[in-house]
């Protein structure tokens, strides 16, 4: 491949080609700049293994689109190499509607001993967020 670069400029090595293109080092490029960055994650995994120590049980609440079960699914792969209670928990699209909502909480059924973790929802379901909290 080296020699295919250098037909095309300067260049004898990927790391040379990468540095000709972007003007930057690869291992620059693999690096990512703070707005990438997840507020309150160290604050979630917290809870997360606080939960565990305490014996809690987990239900994620995802949502139905692609992005809403793999999300759901991972956090589902993490909570089972944790060794944790947990359940997932996909709403149907018709049934449920979109994302969480009060009702939704009420039927879960959860109460102290649970903690409830929302994924690809939640950032205008502040109804059912407040009842969660509630209970």
């Amino acid at each position: 491949m080296a020699k295919q670069y250098k037909k095309r400029g300067t260049y004898t090595t990927l790391s040379e080609y990468v540095l000709e293109k972007s003007g930057k080092h690869i291992k620059d490029l693999n690096t990512y700049p703070n707005e990438y960055a997840l507020p309150g994650l160290e604050l979630m995994c917290d809870r997360i293994l606080n939960g565990i120590q305490k014996g809690k049980q987990f239900l994620v609440y995802g949502d139905y689109d692609v992005d809403g079960i793999t999300s759901t699914a991972q956090l589902g792969i993490l909570l089972e190499s944790l060794h944790a209670k947990f359940r997932l928990r996909i709403p149907r699209r018709f049934a449920d509607g979109y994302g969480i909502n009060p009702k939704a909480v009420r039927e879960l059924g959860l109460d102290q001993d649970w903690v409830l973790i929302l994924v690809d929802n939640g950032i205008s379901a502040m109804e059912a967020i407040t009842e969660a909290k509630r209970k």
